[in-house]
């Protein structure tokens, strides 16, 4: 080796322990941070204030999956899907009080529409082989826009780990790593448990249903429906097929509205004709059934908390009506 060499190697030695150094230390820096925040998830846990993991990214929604992954009911034999309207507006007791042999859940998710109710189903039924039927209840306000949203509310291979296999829940943070969005929603369940917002309750029921025990409401808090888009009843075709596809039956159920939002917003009631004129064509030859729950409850404004979500006492006897309606064989 000739001095020139030499000098490069013993040159090189310095900057070779330099670079050992600063990988060793932003590995540990990494760990220690890593740490931190699973240790803060583990503090927030403890107090009862840990969101759930952000899967929907939308703290209603992804509670619901929560929900499922810690109170999975054995083998149930009926599926309750939707929006707010199928998680607030159903009490799943009633279809065990009509027929003590049913095992309900309620997988009903906040928002979605109907593309969106469809693909949520398609998740839950690829892993509840043991459901026989599907009841999707549906409003208005549900056919609004499934052009614009995407039907994919959550990556099912993720959504499948967590709920379906309980994988290790801290990973699915770490997976979505959103600080901001973790502090906002520790604020909000903070919120919610202190009863600050008494009409945005996320207490479920033994079957996954979202009641609302309040008195009084909030008004109409929904405006005028727009125009059907068109990309929403064919979502609600498809799902229909692929129901009957998996062996399955499908209940469609229409929601009650608050005679105040209809009377301001649909006083001739052509708007509601069309779009049950378009369910129906939606639906013909699926093998589905329809049922008209928003003409069968016959409520009045004090059963509403807004104008289109109901309260528990009458959720009860909305669900009571449509058990009797939902059984073929009503001996």
């Amino acid at each position: 080796m000739n001095e020139q060499t030499k000098i490069r190697v013993q040159q090189n030695k310095p900057r070779a322990g330099l670079f050992r150094r600063y990988l060793f230390s932003v590995s540990a820096t990494m760990l220690i941070l890593l740490s931190a925040y699973v240790g803060s998830l583990a503090v927030l846990a403890r107090a009862g204030v840990l969101p759930p993991p952000p899967l929907v990214n939308e703290l209603c929604a992804d509670r619901k999956l929560q929900w499922l992954r810690n109170n999975m009911p054995a083998r149930p034999d009926l599926l309750v899907v939707g929006s707010s309207i199928a998680w607030r507006d159903v009490d799943s007791a009633e279809f065990v009080a009509h027929d003590p042999r049913a095992r309900p859940v309620n997988g009903g998710m906040c928002h979605a529409e109907v593309n969106q109710s469809g693909f949520v189903t398609k998740f839950l039924l690829d892993h509840m082989p043991s459901v026989e039927t599907v009841v999707l209840v549906l409003v208005p306000q549900d056919f609004t826009d499934c052009t614009k949203t995407p039907a994919r509310l959550f990556s099912p291979a993720v959504a499948t780990r967590y709920v379906f296999g309980h994988d290790w829940s801290y990973g699915f943070y770490l997976n979505r790593f959103a600080p901001v969005a973790l502090v906002h929603n520790v604020r909000e369940i903070h919120r919610l448990q202190d009863g600050v917002d008494r009409f945005d309750s996320m207490k479920m029921t033994r079957y996954g249903d979202g009641p609302l025990r309040i008195t009084g409401n909030r008004g109409l808090m929904y405006g005028t429906v727009g125009g059907r888009d068109p990309a929403c009843v064919a979502a609600l075709h498809t799902l229909a097929i692929s129901v009957a596809a998996k062996g399955r039956r499908l209940f469609v159920a229409m929601a009650p509205l608050n005679p105040d939002w209809v009377k301001q917003y649909d006083p001739s009631g052509a708007r509601r004709a069309n779009l049950l004129a378009a369910i129906h064509n939606a639906l013909a030859g699926t093998g589905a059934n329809f049922w008209n729950g928003t003409a069968a409850f016959k409520g009045t404004p004090n059963d509403f908390t807004d104008a289109i979500h109901i309260n528990w006492p009458a959720a009860k006897r909305y669900s009571a009506l449509m058990a009797k309606a939902l059984d073929p064989d009503p001996s």
